[in-house]
């Protein structure tokens, strides 16, 4: 008996090719984010030597070079991919890379905990303006059936440098001490730039849209650095102390300027 049921017909088409210029801007991204993964991962393996370093300093001061460079990253990075889009991703990437790099070396020949401190918060904003540009530069050149497999691909350089850094964390201290693990940032960082001028090209930037809200962002950043700082030196000024009193009512007045 012949049947009537209808023939399935395969509608899937050939996948799109995905170009070599495309992998390559991607493992640049990626190494980026490798390297701005790992030097904060190897800051809390190296702590307690960091710490013995500056005995004359309470823990809880020299915690801001771990905390500092967290909040600045994360205060950063909305304002970070905001200027990616509009001033150019492969050149915010390269300034975050350069950054990120040269506050390395700083951090490696810090003499006292607070130009450590200083040099970690700045390259935390080195670090905010790498992570966007670093998937954004390379994502515009993957078609846009491929994009979810660039994606996965570069989010996965997140755990891979979580997870090589305590072993050359660890590698690194039993032969020297942890201010190589900065010092190696700054010719990591210079591979990284050759790479990029190399094998990436330029997204052209977006038409922007709306204004660029740079006292919001001052002030989110002032707002949650207070607040950090001020749970970080509370116990040693005394919670009641003005120090303390002070810097949560000015941290609180940024965060209400933020919101507004």
């Amino acid at each position: 008996m012949s049947s009537n049921a209808p023939t399935a017909i395969d509608e899937t088409g050939p996948s799109e090719s995905i170009s070599p210029a495309a992998w390559r801007a991607l493992a640049v991204g990626a190494a980026g984010f490798v390297l701005v993964g790992f030097n904060g991962t190897a800051t809390n393996i190296a702590f307690g030597d960091i710490a013995a370093s500056f005995p004359d300093d309470p823990e809880t001061t020299v915690g801001f070079v771990s905390s500092g460079y967290l909040v600045g990253t994360a205060a950063f990075l909305p304002l970070a991919g905001r200027i990616a889009d509009r001033q150019g991703r492969r050149k915010i990437f390269l300034l975050g890379v350069v950054l990120f790099g040269l506050t390395g070396l700083i951090s490696a020949v810090a003499p006292n905990v607070w130009v450590l401190i200083a040099a970690r918060f700045v390259q935390s904003i080195g670090g905010a303006l790498v992570i966007p540009a670093s998937l954004s530069m390379a994502l515009p050149l993957f078609p846009v059936s491929r994009r979810s497999s660039a994606v996965a691909t570069w989010a996965a350089a997140g755990p891979i440098s979580a997870a090589i850094a305590p072993t050359v964390s660890a590698a690194v201290l039993q032969v020297s001490d942890w201010r190589w693990l900065y010092f190696a940032s700054a010719p990591i960082a210079a591979v990284v730039v050759v790479a990029a001028l190399r094998h990436v090209d330029e997204v052209t930037p977006d038409t922007p849209s709306g204004r660029l809200d740079i006292l919001g962002a001052a002030l989110g950043t002032a707002g949650i650095g207070l607040a950090v700082f001020g749970v970080g030196k509370g116990k040693d000024w005394g919670w009641s102390s003005s120090l303390a009193i002070t810097c949560f009512a000015v941290a609180a007045a940024c965060i209400v300027g933020f919101l507004v």
